[in-house]
């Protein structure tokens, strides 16, 4: 980012801070704004980095959360009262910046996520979306980094890290399936451990753990049993064509949202309910409130369409109550899968012989998912055939695996022996 880009970034960013609150820890978890997706009495809630913390303070370990810049999610507004590091982020870019630009050494060479390690003492990070600098610094510091992966189905390495140094990349990786520790497997060679471990979130909605799910993660006021059918339609950024987003996906929606053979289908059919889901970058990030305004307004004209509750829930909640999932390439279509409910993807990209034609591959040899062009005829036609199928559990329930996990990194940080006397 050079000086320009962050200028331009400060016009969208608060400048909050709570380095001075940092105090000893075990753990430290990281993320941004993205994967604080949905609430939880209120608060911004992580489904992923939450649930871990959740079971990490059940062993006994004092857990830190600190949110990775530029975010607005932090403090009393989230859960775990997550550390927020902006105005520290930004002081440390410009002085190391204007050390480069000027090449003297007018300031002291300075790091962020030194000085969080050292200040906390902690012995273990947990991060989703591990900045190279959080890395390096770990490692400089003999911290074990482990990356929780945010998605499921990953064929190959992300983020251009089977062409980085192992300094800059997490010394663990974290998936939540098969198919993921496998596409990652190429780090192996780089000396990266790699684990794979149920969904911490996704195993709230087992049958056995159902009853213990908090009412405002549940539907209400909507009477879908009057309708034939349920869909939900699960919308993902980087479609709109404005924003710089990923290049493979600029403008192959015009709407920026989904296809318009969506709407005809709508019309024609007022015995099926359609829910559209916003991914949380455009619920959370106000670049993208016209995209919020124009699903408003959408779905204002249509009295079997719904999009609120859709997008403020966790997505389990509201996909449990569909019959089918219409995406595009999002990876949620695993999650749909373990709630039993099937996926019509219609991204041009994931189709055979395209970019990224081998995505849910898995998926679609077990029935999970159909792969289209957004062709009338063909929607309409799956939406009549679509019904739940059986959960596709995976490895929901191998609750070993976990803990085969954490142990791993309780060994290799030093924190078992802390553990340990907690039980005694």
């Amino acid at each position: 980012m050079n000086l320009f880009q962050l200028f331009n970034k400060l016009k969208e960013i608060n400048l909050k801070d709570d380095l001075s609150r940092l105090e000893q820890a075990d753990i430290l978890l990281f993320c941004h704004d993205a994967n604080r997706s949905i609430t939880f009495n209120r608060k911004a809630y992580s489904p992923l980095i939450d649930s871990v913390r959740d079971k990490l303070e059940a062993a006994g370990l004092k857990c830190i959360s600190i949110a990775l810049p530029f975010s607005r999610l932090v403090s009393q507004i989230a859960h775990g009262d997550v550390i927020a590091t902006n105005k520290s982020y930004l002081f440390f870019l410009i002085k190391n910046k204007i050390n480069k630009k000027l090449k003297i050494k007018l300031f002291e060479k300075s790091d962020l996520y030194t000085e969080i390690l050292r200040k906390t003492n902690a012995r273990l990070i947990i991060t989703i979306g591990a900045p190279d600098s959080l890395s390096i610094a770990a490692h400089t510091l003999g911290i074990l980094n482990v990356e929780l992966l945010h998605g499921i189905g990953y064929v190959e390495p992300q983020w251009g890290w089977q062409h980085k140094s192992f300094m800059n990349i997490p010394k663990a990786i974290l998936s939540l399936d098969n198919i993921s520790s496998e596409g990652f497997s190429p780090l192996l060679q780089k000396g990266v451990t790699i684990y794979t471990i149920p969904h911490p979130f996704l195993t709230r909605y087992l049958p056995k753990n159902k009853h213990l799910l908090p009412d405002e993660w549940l539907f209400s006021g909507l009477q879908l049993c009057k309708y034939r059918k349920v869909i939900l339609v699960t919308l993902q950024w980087a479609y709109a064509g404005d924003h710089g987003e990923h290049v493979q996906f600029k403008n192959i929606l015009d709407n920026g949202l989904f296809f318009p053979q969506i709407e005809e289908i709508i019309q024609n059919n007022h015995d099926v309910f359609w829910l559209f889901r916003l991914h949380p970058l455009q619920l959370r990030n106000p670049r993208y409130r016209r995209l919020i305004d124009y699903l408003e307004n959408f779905v204002s004209r249509y009295s079997n369409c719904e999009w609120n509750q859709a997008s403020h829930l966790p997505y389990p909640s509201v996909v449990m109550l569909c019959s089918g999932n219409i995406g595009m390439s999002s990876q949620s279509c695993y999650d749909a899968a373990a709630m039993g409910v099937t996926s019509l993807m219609l991204c041009p990209t994931v189709q055979p012989g395209n970019i990224h034609g081998n995505w849910f591959i898995d998926l679609v040899e077990d029935g999970y998912v159909t792969k289209a062009l957004p062709n009338l005829d063909v929607i309409n036609d799956w939406v009549d055939r679509i019904e739940p199928k059986q959960p596709r559990l995976s490895n929901l329930e191998d609750d070993a695996a976990w803990e085969d996990a954490l142990q791993w990194m309780l060994r290799e940080s030093g924190l078992n022996s802390k553990v340990q006397s907690h039980h005694e």
